[in-house]
């Protein structure tokens, strides 16, 4: 708890000096105490921030008009920062955020690009990797369709740099025994378009850094790193361990990313990919979901009293590690679903619901229907992609401190940011 708490006081002030965002005067910071304790101070802060970023509960009417600190008659992450500068006086300024070296690599890069096969699955379109500008291409078409709305780059193109690092690692070690890797795009990337253009360019200019082992006992696969994306956390990220309940990679652990809130995913998706959703079902259909991903006849469930019949029995900060319903395995055991599986069911088995995260929350139940939100896009593991568009545009990181962020890499860990050996 007390590591939590550290971590959201250092995101908002980091946020609040990378915003600009100035103390009230003493009139306004007497409005600031969500608590109710008469105080205002870092605690009222991290309510607050807890609240706007969508990892807290709602605020009462009072609390909400406490919390309108700018009084717009709006509570927002502005608000939020606002508060927060008045609760820390101004003081304690965080350590400027400093990118890692980039180690000169000791692979053949053909070793990693002779095998690589992009395929557009939509235009019919194979991109290969036999030279490095067609190398070029292959991962200025994936980062455009991973990331290619211009929000994502709207001040800085480092986020589509750091999702370049991690799709061409991903890329190479996906590829290395001759698998292709499959898009869906309406359309190619374009040069003569100026907005493709510069994803091209972006690309350019890390093209071959991958994040890897620089480690010449390990083989050149091995050196690859298991990396991961998705659209985005929970607020924080999740380890493999988490999700699959097996292999917990050193680099895939559980940090921050300020930026995974309703505000900020509502801005940069311009509205068509909610932070926060919320959908219906019965325990029927989720089971009958489960059974076809799961491949078994039966679904059963644990009880408890004063849940609902839907809840977790292990939970890893904001996700569903495992929940209370279970089937008998191969060998005759209790196995508890996790909760990536009820996600996972309901988006490839039921006809209408989109489950978009494993973050869940049951809000309500009635009559056998479980009313349940989600925070988040997708399985949350390593690189977020609104979170790295915010650390971009908004903190002014560099792609080697978000990547250093969310692969936690310092200069002496094993693993890092690994350069090319063209040859």
């Amino acid at each position: 708890m007390k590591r939590t708490a550290r971590r959201l006081i250092a995101a908002l002030l980091s946020l609040t000096l990378f915003l600009g965002v100035t103390p009230l005067s003493s009139a306004a910071a007497a409005q600031g105490d969500i608590t109710d304790d008469g105080k205002v101070d870092t605690m009222d802060a991290l309510r607050l921030y807890a609240f706007v970023s969508g990892q807290g509960s709602i605020l009462t009417p009072t609390q909400f008009i406490a919390a309108d600190m700018d009084g717009n008659v709006t509570v927002n992450m502005i608000d939020a920062l606002l508060l927060y500068s008045v609760a820390s006086g101004g003081e304690n300024e965080p350590e400027k955020p400093q990118g890692v070296t980039v180690r000169a690599g000791i692979t053949p890069e053909s070793t990693y690009t002779k095998n690589i096969k992009v395929v557009n699955t939509c235009t019919g379109k194979t991109f290969t990797a036999t030279t490095k500008s067609a190398l070029q291409m292959a991962v200025a078409e994936i980062v455009r369709y991973e990331m290619g709305m211009t929000t994502f780059a709207e001040k800085s193109t480092e986020a589509w740099k750091a999702q370049a690092v991690a799709a061409y690692t991903m890329l190479a070690r996906h590829c290395y025994n001759g698998a292709a890797y499959e898009i869906y795009m309406t359309k190619d990337i374009d040069l003569n378009n100026s907005h493709d253009r510069r994803i091209y360019d972006a690309v350019g200019e890390v093209l071959g850094i991958k994040i890897a082992y620089n480690d010449s006992k390990k083989s050149a696969y091995n050196q690859l790193c298991e990396v991961f994306y998705s659209a985005g956390s929970a607020g924080t990220t999740c380890s493999t361990m988490a999700v699959w309940g097996y292999v917990d990679y050193e680099y895939l652990q559980p940090v921050e990313s300020a930026y995974d809130n309703a505000e900020w995913v509502t801005y940069c998706s311009a509205g068509t990919d909610p932070f926060v959703r919320r959908f219906s079902l019965t325990m029927d259909e989720l089971k009958t979901c489960l059974k076809k991903l799961l491949g078994k006849d039966a679904i059963y469930q644990d009880s408890k009293a004063g849940a609902y019949s839907l809840y977790p029995t292990k939970t890893v900060g904001p996700y569903w590690m495992y929940s209370n319903l279970w089937y008998y395995n191969s060998q005759g055991q209790k196995t508890y679903v996790m909760g990536n599986d009820i996600s996972y069911a309901i988006c490839a088995y039921h006809p209408v619901i989109y489950c978009a995260s494993h973050a869940l929350t049951v809000v309500g139940e009635s009559n056998g229907t479980l009313t349940i939100e989600t925070r988040g896009d997708g399985h949350g593991i390593g690189l977020s992609q609104y979170g790295a568009a915010g650390y971009a545009n908004e903190a002014g990181w560099t792609y080697d401190r978000i990547l250093a962020h969310y692969f936690c890499i310092e200069e002496d860990t094993a693993w890092g940011l690994v350069g090319p050996k063209w040859d």
